[in-house]
Order: structure tokens, then C-alpha cells, then sequence
């Protein structure tokens, strides 16, 4: 599949002083170690793997649907991971709230297909709607909460989180199934057929060799590499995420995004997509409508670093075409201070 070029280049623009992922850690003091990560209610976590990507290609392989429907909004390691595993991707229009086109899935979805919801930017986004609406269409229902990692509870069969956007560590991502689900003895078959990461490692290491050698290997994804996935992640980043005040992360969270979406409410490069959160949810970034396309450079050459999602797949949904070159991600991580976020606010008011 051809995804659309990227629209900016990092390179073309200063180096930020804002970040846009915590790169510290916000650590329990009375943490002795080594309990894992409490799960959303309900649920269990099935494995730990590398990246929320590879959950996803997991689910691929241990689903027996053909055919998989994805949000028109997305980035090519939502998609990539299905077509790798021999899946037919579909795409699905989207609101300007970036909640599922219920008049398209009633046309075009049917109960031999899966499907996959996201909480874009930690928000709901109609998931619970979702989720009921494909149990009764007899769906299967993935939930992406690579933007949700702290999520209270999961609606889909099964969900994928990604630990890399909320904690400081290099790989980390969660497989998550309810808690008495039928799909938990198909899902480990896949999972035991992975290499381990020890042995990922030394793959690494040969691939690294085979690079210094002038040799170049082909792929035809941008962001995925069925080879290089593993059922878990390194000794050091599970001790971090073992570790971490999750409560304090996720109320940093919460209170950077109040005083952020307060500071620039009267922007004038734009608005923030959702003024409010409901509870329970934890925010992962600000999604900031811009107003033109000029202003992410404005943002970019005065040091806040942000996310945007350019390369999408070929999709006919205005909305997802026009959040393509319009929706920034600006930061609100746990690492933020006050002068932090009153620097992203200067940016967005002058």
C-alpha cells in the first residue's frame, strides 16, 4: 500500500527546546519493584511486547476475519501490521470529532469483517458506542489504545497500548484481552511463535553487521518489520515502567492539559480539538486544529516539537484528509513545567 509522502521534514527546522515525549521519569517511592502494570478493569495483559504495532500484528495472525476496517485517520503503523499479516485493509470516514461515519459502517461492514476503534489522543472517541454496535453486527472489535495507555477499562475482544509515548523508555507496548476472552488460546499461539529478546537482540546485532557491510535489505513498509518482533522488551525498560508512579503521571497529564488548553484558548493559529476531558481519561497530547498550514511552521521554527499524522493512506474522507495537514499533536507530558507550557503558549498567541 502507498502511503502519502510526509509533509515537513524535522531536519528543516531548528532543535526543540520543547519536547514532545517525556524523556524522565516520575518514580512510586515506595516501589520495590517488580509488579507488573495494573491492567484496565476487566482485562488481562496477555503479553508485553516491544511495540503496540506488534500486538497489533499478533491480532492479525490469530484472527480468522479477511477483512479488517480501519479509521481513515491513522499513521502507517496502525496499518502496516495488518497488510503484513495477509490481512484486506479497509478504511472507515470519520467525524470531525473523529468518531466512527455510522452511515458508512451500516452500508459496508458486515459480521465476517474486524475492526479497529482508536482513542486518538487518549479521548473516547466513541469507542463504547463502537464497541456495542459491532457486538451486535457480530464484529470482531480491536481497540487501539496506543493514545491510551492508562485507559480504565477496554470495550474491544482485544486492545494494544503503546508504554514508549507515556514512559521514558526506548520499546514497550501491551497485548490486552478481557478477562475470560475466547480469543486468548489462538492469540498465544501466535504469541509463542516470536522470538524472544535475547534472541532479538542478536539479530540486531547481525542485521547491524550486514548494514556495515554495504549490504541493504528491502522492505515495503515504512514503520513495521514483522522480523524484528519479540513477545517482550528489555529487563531496563520493564523495571521503568514497573516502577512508575502511573497515578502522578497521569495527573501531571491531566493538569498540563488544563492549564495548556486554558493558556490558549484564544489563539489565534487555531483551537484545541477537545476544550475538555471526561473523566477517566488521560491525555497523551493536545490536538490543536490549526487554522492554516503555515502554522506548523511557525510552531516548529520556535522550538516546540510536534507530532502530525502526514502519511496517511489514500482515503476519501475530507475530514481525515484535511486533519492530515491541519491536526498537530502539541505536548503535555509529565515532564512539562509551567515554563514549558507557557512557552508553547507564547508560540500560540503571538
Amino acid at each position: 500500500m502507498e502511503f502519502l509522502a510526509p509533509l515537513a521534514n524535522a531536519g528543516d527546522y531548528p532543535k526543540p527546546t520543547v519536547f514532545a515525549l517525556a524523556k524522565n521519569q516520575l518514580v512510586d517511592p515506595n516501589s520495590q519493584q517488580q509488579s507488573r502494570r495494573i491492567p484496565p478493569a476487566g482485562s488481562v495483559i496477555l503479553a508485553t511486547l516491544d511495540h503496540a504495532r506488534s500486538g497489533l500484528f499478533v491480532i492479525a495472525k490469530a484472527m480468522t476475519n479477511e477483512v479488517v476496517w480501519l479509521p481513515s485517520y491513522h499513521c502507517p503503523a496502525l496499518v502496516e501490521p495488518f497488510i503484513a499479516a495477509g490481512k484486506q485493509v479497509e478504511f472507515y470516514p470519520l467525524t470531525e470529532q473523529l468518531t466512527p461515519d455510522y452511515s458508512f459502517l451500516q452500508q459496508h461492514c458486515n459480521g465476517n469483517e474486524a475492526l479497529v476503534g482508536v482513542r486518538f489522543f487518549g479521548f473516547d472517541s466513541g469507542v463504547k458506542q463502537l464497541a456495542q454496535w459491532c457486538q451486535q453486527q457480530g464484529i470482531f472489535f480491536i481497540e487501539d489504545l496506543a493514545h491510551a495507555a492508562f485507559a480504565d477499562k477496554i470495550y474491544g475482544d482485544v486492545a494494544v497500548t503503546s508504554l514508549i509515548k507515556f514512559f521514558p523508555v526506548q520499546t514497550g507496548g501491551e497485548l490486552l484481552v478481557k478477562s475470560q476472552s475466547r480469543h486468548i488460546a489462538s492469540l498465544n499461539i501466535e504469541l509463542n511463535k516470536l522470538a524472544t529478546n535475547n534472541s532479538q537482540k542478536i539479530k540486531s546485532l547481525l542485521n547491524r553487521i550486514i548494514q556495515k557491510l554495504g549490504v541493504k535489505s528491502s522492505t515495503n513498509y515504512r514503520y513495521f518489520l514483522a522480523n524484528n518482533v519479540t513477545k517482550n522488551i528489555s529487563r531496563s525498560n520493564l523495571i521503568q515502567i514497573n516502577r512508575a508512579d502511573s497515578q502522578a503521571i497521569a495527573q501531571a497529564r491531566i493538569n498540563n492539559y488544563h492549564y495548556l488548553v486554558n493558556k490558549i484558548s484564544d489563539s489565534p493559529y487555531g483551537k484545541v480539538l477537545f476544550p475538555s476531558l471526561a473523566e477517566g481519561e488521560v491525555p497523551y497530547m493536545v490536538p490543536f486544529l490549526l487554522n492554516n498550514i503555515q502554522g506548523f511552521t511557525h510552531i516548529r521554527q520556535l522550538g516546540i516539537q510536534i507530532y502530525r499524522w502526514e502519511e496517511l493512506a489514500p482515503v476519501q474522507c475530507h475530514n481525515s484528509q484535511e486533519y492530515r495537514a491541519l491536526l498537530v499533536q502539541l505536548p503535555c507530558h509529565q515532564d512539562l513545567s509551567h515554563a514549558d507550557l507557557n512557552a508553547i503558549s507564547t508560540v500560540l498567541l503571538n
